[in-house]
């Protein structure tokens, strides 16, 4: 996200660190909750949601195939857990 005063031409990143990244992060687990929970596909689910671009769920699940698997998340901490490198 990008913010700044009209007519100074400065403009600040306010985004917080890795944000955005969090944010796909999230969705994506909730994505794959919802997946176990109606025992249906990630790709059936992310269709029904449209909570995540295609791209970024296909890139997530290519590094992270554990994802496809997982059964529930019960709180933030397993969730960054889950995405700390």
């Amino acid at each position: 996200m990008k913010s700044g005063a009209f007519g100074t031409g400065s403009w600040t990143d306010t985004s917080p660190h890795n944000g955005c990244r969090i944010a796909t992060m999230v969705a994506i687990w909730e994505l794959a909750a919802n997946a176990a929970a109606s025992n249906s596909s990630l790709t059936a689910v992310s269709a029904q949601e449209l909570a995540v671009p295609v791209w970024e769920l296909l890139d997530f699940v290519s590094h992270h195939a554990a994802i496809a698997r997982a059964p529930s998340i019960r709180n933030k901490e397993e969730i960054h857990a889950h995405t700390a490198h």
